[in-house]
């Protein structure tokens, strides 16, 4: 799991401090998602749905993460 708490994202210039803080909050609103969707398929293993929200979940962190990436093209973003 990624967390970013008072610190630069890698691959952003420290200048660009709304972009920073913007993924951060966009990271920690899906984080706390994916913790949530977790503790549901714990609590209730065989919710076909709970299973479904989790994958979800984890599939936006990635296409967030990649966006991410993509904007920053690898050192900063232009």
């Amino acid at each position: 799991m990624v967390t970013v708490v008072n610190q630069n994202i890698p691959g952003f210039p420290a200048h660009d401090a709304a972009v920073t803080d913007s993924i951060r909050r966009n990271l920690n609103i899906v984080d706390n998602f994916i913790a949530m969707c977790k503790n549901d398929v714990r609590e209730q293993p065989e919710n076909e749905m709970a299973r479904e929200y989790l994958y979800g979940a984890y599939k936006q962190k990635a296409e967030l993460l990649a966006t991410a990436m993509d904007r920053s093209g690898m050192g900063g973003l232009q």
